[in-house]
């Protein structure tokens, strides 16, 4: 079966809240234009749970998630990839058909 749409790439980032001006960046230099901010409450994961500190922020994470052109998401990731181990990233990518690819360009 044939999906209807056009094909994209589906970035998200599980990221330290304070990181998010950088990320932001590197998507403007790649000329991703749209990406929605989600906070996260808490989590678990190798280095066990974690919960927002609401107090500090110290611990604020959150999800920045994209929406790209394929080549595009492929050089921002290889942008953000030096960033995956010094800041703990996770990202996720997938590919996903969207109905109005002129939102995605």
């Amino acid at each position: 079966m044939t999906l209807p749409g056009t094909e994209r790439t589906r970035v998200e980032i599980l990221v330290d809240a304070p990181l998010v001006p950088q990320i932001v960046t590197l998507l403007g230099k790649h000329a991703i234009r749209g990406h929605t901010v989600m906070p996260t409450l808490s989590g678990e994961g190798e280095a066990g749970t974690w919960d927002d500190d609401l107090i500090t922020s110290a611990q604020h994470k959150v999800t920045v998630l994209v929406v790209a052109e394929p080549g595009k998401a492929d050089a921002f990731i290889e942008d953000i990839r030096p960033l995956l181990d010094s800041y703990g990233l996770i990202v996720m990518l997938s590919t996903i058909n969207v109905l109005r690819p002129e939102k995605f360009a």
